[in-house]
């Protein structure tokens, strides 16, 4: 697993915790997996005082409300919560992570 951030904790089989130690100033990307399933809840805090940049894998969209984001950043005292989903509208098929942000 690609970890930029900090560390991670062992990844169970449908949520995964990343803690980001990233100094002041310092904004480090993070990459959600391609490797999904509906369902399937990664948690991001950030300790430090920096930040990290969570940014979907290709073909993989982010979404918090009805726009998508191109990444959304985790800054200190702050936690995300990414879901995985694939939404079908037509004959399209989409993958995607919603997201929710809470601080503390």
């Amino acid at each position: 697993r690609k970890n930029f951030a900090g560390f991670s904790l062992p990844k169970s089989k449908s949520v995964s915790f990343v803690i980001g130690l990233c100094n002041s100033k310092v904004v480090k990307d993070v990459y959600l997996p391609n490797d999904t399933k509906n369902g399937r809840i990664i948690k991001f805090k950030q300790m430090g005082a920096g930040a990290m940049r969570v940014r979907p894998m290709s073909g993989q969209h982010i979404y918090d409300d009805t726009t998508e984001n191109d990444y959304y950043d985790c800054r200190e005292g702050e936690c995300l919560e990414f879901v995985f989903g694939i939404w079908v509208k037509g004959s399209t098929t989409t993958n995607v992570w919603t997201v929710s942000k809470y601080k503390y």
